[in-house]
């Protein structure tokens, strides 16, 4: 760090005017921006910037412009912070990165302190060794925060180039910052979960719609089977007194009761035309064996 000093006579006459001795480089110029802030090297990073968000700063007043332009060059110097704590780890060290890390940070802090002078606002402190006067603290603090990190920062580029680290403008990256949560795929996901919901919906009542063409089935076969069971057992009572007669009509209404019993237990779990079609089957089987016990009675009683 290098620096030419101008002496000024009692009257703030400068004593030298040239600038002597030779630097070798050029001062770097303030924008207007930062001009006007009171800042260095923050009005290329004025909002919008890629890389930084909206805004810094939320709900500033319209009408004091005082605080609105204030804001505005915080807002700048927010974002070339970001921008200069967004690097590279090509120098492999923790003390490398630390160091890239903090820099940026001291460099704001002194900005926001350069920036906070230069409003006027705490130029209401007559000693700045008041520490009971509140401007008078804040004005310490500027100045301490501006002489002290300015020291650091330079330190902390001596370590980078002693130790042999790359600069921070060599761990210098470029991201890109999301302008917007896209809800497209919460949409997407929403209007998946609806169609679920749909299906599971659909597919519960085409379940209970099946079950209950299957439960009409069972109770109509049930009451068939009963039907055809009391039918036999009245003719076998009328037409004949014969043991035979009576464990053939006791058997086959048992049989006929068990197998109906069992083919309804397996219809439950099929589908509504399966139900419907076990259902036709089931009535045909009932009046065919109504229909034998009847010819074997009559084959017994003659």
């Amino acid at each position: 760090m290098s620096g030419r000093i101008k002496v000024i006579n009692s009257d703030g006459s400068l004593k030298q005017e040239e600038d002597m001795p030779e630097l070798g480089y050029e001062y770097d110029m303030p924008s207007d921006f930062d001009e006007a802030c009171g800042t260095f090297s923050t009005g290329q990073y004025q909002l919008p910037n890629s890389m930084c968000p909206e805004k810094f700063v939320c709900d500033v007043p319209d009408e004091n412009e005082g605080l609105e332009a204030f804001s505005s060059c915080i807002e700048a110097m927010d974002c070339a912070m970001v921008n200069g704590m967004t690097n590279t780890v090509k120098s492999e060290s923790e003390i490398a990165l630390f160091i890239h890390q903090m820099i940026p940070h001291h460099q704001n802090a002194v900005n926001m302190a350069k920036a906070l002078l230069n409003t006027g606002k705490l130029s209401g402190c007559e000693d700045i060794t008041d520490d009971e006067d509140p401007l008078c603290v804040m004005q310490e603090i500027a100045y301490s925060i501006i002489n002290t990190q300015n020291h650091q920062i330079q330190a902390m580029r001596g370590v980078l180039d002693g130790m042999g680290y790359f600069s921070e403008e060599e761990e210098a990256c470029t991201i890109g910052v999301m302008e917007g949560h896209d809800h497209s795929d919460h949409s997407d996901h929403s209007s998946e979960s609806d169609k679920s919901e749909e299906e599971t919906s659909t597919t519960t009542t085409e379940e209970t719609t099946t079950a209950t063409v299957d439960e009409s089935s069972t109770t109509t076969t049930e009451e068939t089977t009963a039907t055809a069971a009391d039918d036999s057992s009245t003719t076998t009572t009328e037409e004949t007194t014969a043991t035979a007669a009576d464990d053939s009509s006791t058997t086959t209404t048992e049989e006929t009761t068990s197998t109906a019993a069992d083919d309804s237990s397996t219809t439950t779990e099929t589908s509504s035309s399966t139900g419907k079609r076990w259902l036709s089957e089931k009535i045909a089987f009932s009046d065919v064996t109504s229909t034998v016990v009847t010819y074997a009675m009559k084959a017994l009683l003659f």
